[in-house]
């Protein structure tokens, strides 16, 4: 599957895409920035593109936790399932709609406790933005009713990244999949660390909120993922997934696990959105 950043099919010079892309270089310029179909006004960013992949994070207010209890990553996870769907999503005891409309393809996924990282490829136009904006919302409103507050618990708008070469489908998958390793012992020495690094698998088996199991081939929340994407663009089975996990960490010094995580994790872009 070709990926793409797609900016020559979209940056029509007498669409509102070119406008947007106009206003994002000359902020200060008298052009008006247009607002999308959902009326929201478009972050200064070119517009994403149907059949793309992109690497989309977003992390607390202030880098405040974002999850409190265990409950709330599930009611997280129920909802980049729930919505995922061009229909207006059912109250959360509600069963699922059966024809689903989905905005996005989930490829991967990790929650922290102050921030998540998704891959997705944009089904329709404007569904990552559309997919974003109702998971945002939602949470944020179950957030503030739950906790009885008030005001944003994400830091803005979300980040995207586009992922221009299918070379690094594999690594980007891995470097989301590893997110979840900065909870272990912040303050190991490197010794430590590599002491340790036979043991990194097993937290990641224990860890529930990634898609890391469904990847290797056990069900943890295969209804979030659309699993023959993943299998499509992985073209390797569940154990040689975790082999490939496993000796990234054995080859990699365990001091440098975290550097090298950002630099597979950038090196996966060739612009910033």
């Amino acid at each position: 599957m070709e990926f793409c950043n797609g900016l020559e099919k979209v940056l029509d010079k007498n669409s509102k895409n070119w406008q947007r892309y106009i206003y994002d270089l000359f902020p200060t310029s008298n052009i008006r920035r247009p607002t999308s179909e959902y009326g929201l006004y478009d972050i200064m960013r070119p517009p994403l593109v149907n059949d793309c992949f992109y690497h989309i994070y977003n992390r607390g207010v202030l880098k405040q936790p974002i999850f409190f209890e265990e409950k709330d990553y599930i009611r997280f996870v129920h909802d980049l399932y729930e919505f995922n769907d061009t229909h207006n999503a059912p109250r959360f005891e509600c069963s699922a709609s059966n024809d689903r409309v989905p905005l996005v393809s989930i490829l991967a996924w990790a929650l922290m406790p102050n921030h998540f990282h998704l891959f997705l490829q944009q089904r329709i136009e404007g569904g990552v933005s559309l997919f974003l904006k109702k998971l945002g919302g939602g949470y944020t409103m179950y957030v503030n009713e739950k906790y009885k507050r008030s005001g944003h618990v994400f830091q803005g708008r979300y980040k995207a990244k586009p992922v221009e070469n299918d070379a690094y489908f594999l690594h980007l998958s891995r470097y989301i999949h590893l997110n979840p390793t900065e909870l272990l012992d912040p303050n190991a020495n490197s010794d430590e660390l590599t002491e340790k690094s036979n043991k990194t698998q097993q937290f990641l088996m224990q860890y529930r909120w990634s898609s890391y199991l469904d990847w290797i081939g056990t069900k943890n929340f295969p209804s979030v993922l659309d699993s023959r994407l993943v299998e499509q663009m992985r073209q390797i089975s569940g154990r040689e997934y975790y082999d490939f996990v496993s000796e990234w960490l054995e080859n990699v010094k365990s001091s440098d696990v975290r550097r090298r995580m950002l630099d597979v994790g950038m090196s996966c872009y060739t612009s910033d959105i």
